[in-house]
């Protein structure tokens, strides 16, 4: 498979992944009408280059975006609870 190529697949929802996917993010958001993308991820890759240039791509294109960094490397319930600010 190349990997420098943008692919995709159905299971249930549709999935891209491959170099450049993540530039499609922004367009995919506002054309769902969705304005305020939550981004949940451990605290080593929200320091990482790609994730800030995400984030950074996000918000200029106009979405208001917050990140939650408080997970686990393997997520447990609480971490769920923890970012649905039910905990």
């Amino acid at each position: 498979m190349d990997l420098n190529k943008i692919h995709g697949f159905n299971f249930p929802c549709p999935i891209r992944f491959g170099a450049g996917s993540s530039k499609e993010l922004a367009d995919y958001l506002k054309d769902n009408n969705l304005k305020n993308p939550l981004l949940v991820t451990d605290g080593t890759v929200a320091e990482l280059s790609f994730f800030k240039e995400i984030k950074t791509d996000l918000e200029n294109n106009g979405l208001s975006t917050e990140v939650f960094s408080e997970m686990h490397k393997n997520p447990v319930k609480s971490d769920v609870l923890k970012g649905g600010g039910l905990s």
